[in-house]
């Protein structure tokens, strides 16, 4: 049976996304709070995230908003995200895929690149 929070979330979600029945969300809780994590379909992830992370940001404002009625912390991870960069890391010659995790703020159009390559692959 899903949380309330689960409910939010995959509301939110579901009216985001093309594909509504690709939305998974995954409840865990740890000593750090409530751990929400989102898979959707490949195709969605843009719209998940938003213009510089506009729209998960969003909802990561929502959650905490919730987070205080329900006196809970709660923490949204995107799960497709990190597999997108697994994969690039997977490809990269482990020289380049090092130097890239030691200043990944620094690499950033380098990062953006790859994962567009790796995605219309």
């Amino acid at each position: 049976m899903a949380t309330i929070d689960q409910q939010f979330v995959e509301y939110i979600v579901k009216t985001l996304v093309n594909n509504p029945d690709k939305v998974k969300i995954d409840r865990t809780i740890d000593e750090k709070g409530v751990l929400l994590s989102l898979e959707v379909d490949p195709e969605d992830v843009g719209r998940i995230i938003g213009r510089r992370g506009a729209t998960a940001q969003s909802i990561r404002t929502l959650l905490r908003a919730l987070g205080t009625k329900n006196d809970a912390r709660y923490n949204l991870k995107t799960i497709l995200l990190l597999m997108i960069l697994s994969r690039v890391m997977t490809k990269l010659p482990s020289k380049k895929a090092a130097n890239l995790q030691k200043r990944p703020a620094k690499n950033l159009r380098i990062w953006t690149t790859l994962i567009y390559n790796t995605v219309n692959a």
